[in-house]
């Protein structure tokens, strides 16, 4: 199960062969706060869903460790021999450091549909 980070919401993602999956999210979900908390989960939810599928499918093991090293993220501290391992880790840490965005923004410059 993921952790709670100080407010931050935790997401853990998984998979097999077959494709991608979103495990585990946990974070500060309250009821009685809807929409705005749900909400955030939710988007997280899938905008790092989106990372990691294009990281998957789009970009090779160095490339991924190209835009570890662009973001400030050593990827020998991440771990993952694999290309899937390597973009769940660097998608679980740029969740974790609030530089979700930052990914995102370096993974469309990179590869514009």
């Amino acid at each position: 199960m993921g952790r709670k980070h100080g407010g931050r919401i935790s997401i853990r993602i998984g998979g097999d062969a077959t494709g991608a999956k979103i495990t585990a999210v946990s974070g500060d979900l309250n009821v009685g706060r809807w929409p705005a908390r749900a909400t955030t989960s939710l988007t997280d939810n899938s905008r790092a869903q989106q990372a990691y599928e294009m990281l998957c499918k789009r970009f090779s093991l160095d490339e991924i460790n190209g835009l570890c090293f662009e973001m400030g993220i050593a990827p020998d501290d991440l771990g993952g021999d694999t290309r899937p391992a390597r973009a769940r880790a660097l998608v679980q840490q740029a969740v974790h450091l609030n530089k979700l965005d930052r990914l995102l923004e370096l993974i469309r410059r990179e590869r514009p549909r």
